[in-house]
């Protein structure tokens, strides 16, 4: 800790201090009669008191502050992050994903000698504590650099290390992404760049709610690469308890080997409550991977429509026509009763 006295006015500004304070002594005790029946060093000393006191009056005057410098050297925080979704382990063997995971935790245990070491893990979200499992369902990388730049941008960042895929399905591109962090980023590849052979679902877009008796569409994107030459079938299908239905099949030629096809299916919604759909593509010979060529999704049904009540107090004819004529609109629900029987 380091103490410095200053002052807010240069410090020469204390000649004026100490002349205002022998003038003002001068003034108040040289040669006055008042003083006469007193020894001349009672005189002085009260002359001395007086200039002391102006002198600290005035020194005030001029803001003395004292700066203080406190140093206090904190031990850099590395942070390692672990991708715990299920990427990793579809793509790598279990004796190398658990070769890496030891590499990593001797690679913690060395850096603890002189690094404040944190240690997360991440997918879908980031975990402050470590996951073994590797079920995430999906990796958002972005949401990782977020987590560090919500929680340790204030802190001594040494380094943060990430051992990751590189596969990610939600969020940003992390290539593009703005970290917020001033700290280096180092990476522990565990991806392979050879793209194996695999029929995928790349994107299912739909309307999470529909009315009922309405339709609405579903847009389903597949990828399919190094699959040139074979065929692969795509089907949609409803599911509802323990029975599923199938609501449409297409059969897909993949003719390149970066294959991407769109399709569109409508679907009718004639049934209310939350309604299970399932879309699958039938495996190619040699897949590397089967678990992507499923997708779920589901879209709640709403029953919307508007209920009326047509009371007579008598048949008539034209309350048949009435009826006809607004059923015709089918957000329109109608009810014929009559005034004798109604409650």
């Amino acid at each position: 800790m380091i103490n410095t006295f200053s002052f807010s006015y240069p410090w020469w500004y204390i000649i004026f201090c100490v002349a205002a304070a022998i003038g003002y002594a001068l003034l108040m005790y040289y040669r006055d009669s008042r003083f006469a029946e007193y020894s001349p060093w009672f005189v002085r000393g009260l002359g001395l008191l007086r200039a002391l006191s102006v002198f600290l009056i005035t020194l005030l005057l001029l803001t003395p502050f004292i700066k203080t410098i406190k140093e206090e050297t904190k031990t850099p925080v590395i942070l390692i992050a672990k991708d715990r979704s299920e990427s990793i382990g579809q793509g790598h063997k279990k004796e190398d994903i658990t070769a890496t995971d030891k590499s990593i935790d001797e690679l913690a245990s060395e850096l603890s000698d002189k690094y404040d070491v944190k240690r997360v893990s991440f997918g879908t979200d980031v975990h402050s504590q470590l996951k073994d499992s590797l079920n995430d369902k999906s990796t958002n990388l972005s949401q990782l650099f977020r987590y560090v730049a919500d929680n340790y941008a204030d802190q001594n960042l040494g380094a943060v290390i990430v051992s990751t895929d590189g596969i990610y399905n939600e969020g940003s591109n992390p290539l593009y992404s703005d970290f917020k962090f001033s700290a280096p980023l180092y990476t522990i590849a565990q991806g392979d760049t050879t793209q194996k052979k695999d029929v995928y679902f790349q994107n299912v877009l739909y309307n999470k709610i529909a009315y009922l008796g309405d339709k609405f569409p579903v847009q389903v994107d597949l990828s399919a690469y190094n699959c040139e030459g074979n065929n692969t079938r795509l089907t949609l299908e409803m599911i509802s308890g323990t029975q599923t239905k199938k609501i449409a099949e297409e059969n897909i030629s993949i003719n390149t080997k970066s294959f991407f096809h769109s399709k569109n299916f409508v679907i009718d919604a004639n049934q209310s409550g939350v309604i299970r759909y399932r879309l699958r593509l039938s495996t190619v010979s040699d897949e590397f991977n089967t678990t992507n060529n499923v997708k779920e999704f589901f879209v709640e049904v709403l029953d919307a429509r508007q209920k009326i009540l047509l009371l007579a107090n008598a048949p008539h004819p034209d309350m048949a026509a009435f009826k006809a004529i607004i059923t015709q609109n089918k957000n329109y629900e109608v009810e014929l009763a009559y005034a004798k029987v109604f409650r």
